[in-house]
């Protein structure tokens, strides 16, 4: 599970079957008591869907690059005085929940994270791109504030925002109406002052990154559990385990980050761990997260890995659902339109996670379809769209991307066949001017606007000529053979 830890977060072990060695408990306990701030990057199964199980803590997310102490925050010159003020509270809210790394104001264009403003073409209040490396860590983290908040204060969306950067996911506003990370709705309540619910994400999100080299897995179960009731979760260890070898296994469970949640009992039967939880009614929606590890006699190995699963105070049945998108580009942007095409069947509030060219994360306030800003060329856009729960769809697509604006378009005159013998079809905007030119430059035939054909009267020679089209906007000239 690593020893590069941090952060103090709860611990809660639960031992079944049997451990005689007192050295490996305190050598546990000091482990998962000093896991702490950071994140998951859980990717795709088989057939491109990806578990949804972390999504609490940002997919894509590992910790920052080189592993810092602290980020420098940088606020552009477009916001004011006060504004900046706003802002400083949402970093000091983080820095107060114990997030590692720390943030820190700098005057040094950029920032590890960067604040600008932005005016979306869309209901977007408020953008994070997170850049990464090819290691899955953050390089850097640009923050656009849109000149629309919704009416949410410069602080609460500030503050929404930053906990993307530092490794948080939207959560559900339905269940969740105090969180600031909730990823749509109206104000939290408070301004944005944090809420139970986004410390203890804040706490997963830290452990994470300190363990991102630690298995996952996902439980069993079809459905989240609800708070403040008992269940049991099946983990599937992968193979099955005769009686004698479970009796000699020591079986340690303990809650990551969460001190609203609690493990009753935990032991192996045949192939299965299973956990007995439960949680506070209190309980914020979202996820769990467990630290596992068993101790199997020689000559088994030590088996360690996180589990997780949801909590939810309405738990959505299974189902199977696509998230296609289309693609198009007018005055440099780019929109991703997703939310009428998805074929999710259910009530339930969807999320979001745009991934471009593998190494862009970009998470909206606001919801919906995205519109952004994308240099001209090729790039590999993909889609994760989950109910904050367990069902979950991935679409990809490769686009384009002109990065001419609309107006500055080139339109595409044709004239077919071409040679021709008796008749010319011509494909250009209904208010195109055609005139059509002979070799010597003499005007033979002006057609009408809207008319798509050129029928050469019947005293016309044959030979070259030339159709010239003319828009408002550009002139173009097509050579052509009439004959016979």
């Amino acid at each position: 599970m690593g020893t590069n830890l941090k952060l103090l977060t709860n611990y809660t072990a639960m031992e079944t079957k049997i451990t005689n060695s007192f050295s490996f408990i305190k050598k546990y306990f000091v482990l998962i008591a000093l896991l702490a701030a950071a994140s998951i990057y859980l990717f795709s199964q088989p057939q491109g869907v990806r578990l949804g199980s972390d999504r609490d803590v940002i997919p894509g997310y590992q910790g920052w690059s080189g592993d810092p102490d602290t980020l420098t925050v940088y606020i552009d010159t477009s916001f004011t005085a006060e504004e900046k003020d706003s802002i400083r509270t949402a970093i000091s809210r983080w820095n107060d929940a114990g997030s590692v790394p720390r943030l820190r104001e700098t005057s040094d264009a950029p920032g590890n994270i960067s604040f600008t403003r932005h005016t979306f073409a869309s209901d977007t209040l408020g953008l994070c791109t997170n850049s990464t490396d090819a290691n899955g860590d953050v390089t850097s983290s640009t923050i656009q504030i849109g000149e629309d908040q919704g009416g949410l204060s410069l602080s609460e969306l500030a503050t929404h925002e930053l906990g993307h950067a530092i490794g948080l996911a939207d959560t559900d506003e339905a269940a969740n109406p105090s969180d600031v990370m909730k990823g749509t709705g109206p104000t939290n309540g408070s301004d944005g002052t944090l809420s139970a619910h986004d410390s203890t994400e804040l706490a997963a999100a830290g452990a994470a990154a300190v363990a991102e080299d630690t298995d996952k897995k996902v439980a069993m179960n079809p459905m989240a559990i609800l708070p403040g009731e008992f269940a049991m979760l099946d983990f599937d260890l992968g193979e099955v385990f005769p009686p004698d070898v479970i009796d000699q296994t020591g079986v340690f469970v303990s809650p990551i980050g969460d001190p609203y949640l609690f493990v009753e009992s935990a032991f192996i039967e045949a192939n299965l761990l299973r956990v007995g939880v439960f949680s506070d009614p209190l309980h914020g929606s979202g996820n769990l997260y467990l630290a596992v590890e068993l101790l199997f006699p020689e000559p088994y190995s030590p088996m360690r890995f996180w589990g997780t699963h949801y909590i939810h105070m309405f738990p959505a049945e299974p189902v199977t659902f696509e998230c296609p998108f289309s693609f198009n580009e007018d005055d440099g942007n780019v929109h991703i339109d997703w939310v009428e095409q998805c074929t999710y069947p259910l009530q339930h509030p969807l999320r979001a996670e745009l991934v471009v060219d593998g190494t862009e994360h970009i998470y909206q306030r606001g919801g919906g379809n995205y519109t952004l800003m994308l240099d001209p060329g090729p790039h590999l856009i993909e889609l994760y769209v989950d109910d904050y729960q367990v069902n979950n769809a991935y679409y990809a697509q490769d686009i384009l991307v002109t990065g001419v604006p609309e107006s500055e378009k080139a339109i595409d005159f044709v004239v077919y066949p071409n040679p021709f013998s008796q008749l010319c079809r011509l494909e250009c905007p209904d208010d195109t001017r055609i005139t059509i030119y002979d070799m010597s430059g003499n005007i033979v035939c002006e057609i009408q606007e809207g008319i798509k054909h050129w029928k050469p009267s019947l005293d016309l020679a044959f030979g070259i000529y030339f159709i010239q089209f003319r828009t408002e906007d550009q002139i173009k000239t097509v050579k052509v053979i009439y004959r016979n």
